[in-house]
């Protein structure tokens, strides 16, 4: 979907094959169109938004805290004990903050000491 100059497609992914026809229409890296996206956070959107090309911001998913969370939603299945009803917290990446968010793979990763409070979790029992 085209909005004056910001694109908002709903997966970063979308956008990740489009750059090389915005390239070829002579489109250049800092002007519009803009994009702004959700859905994956992929590596190649991160980058986009770390240079300021083609991407302002997105919405990702934490799949490497969503892969804790499944596995202690499992556990809590397993042992008979009710769900966590957690849900992860939106989080808006831009240029401004994208540094302090993703990890050595390129990945959206929190900081927020998810994987401290599972190990914590799952000691106990």
């Amino acid at each position: 979907m085209e909005t004056g100059n910001i694109l908002w497609p709903f997966n970063d992914l979308y956008y990740d094959y489009a750059i090389a026809e915005i390239v070829l229409n002579g489109k250049p890296a800092q002007g519009p169109p803009m994009n702004i996206s959700a859905g994956d956070g992929s590596p190649s959107a991160l980058l986009r938004i770390k240079y300021g090309s083609y991407q302002q911001a997105t919405v990702p998913e934490p799949l490497v805290l969503h892969g804790w969370q499944l596995v202690d939603e499992l556990n809590r299945v397993m042992n008979k004990m009710p769900p966590s009803n957690y849900k992860v917290p939106l989080k808006i990446l831009t240029i401004e903050n994208i540094e302090s968010h993703y990890n050595t793979l390129n990945l959206f990763d929190p900081k927020n000491g998810y994987r401290e409070a599972y190990r914590k979790i799952w000691k106990r029992k």
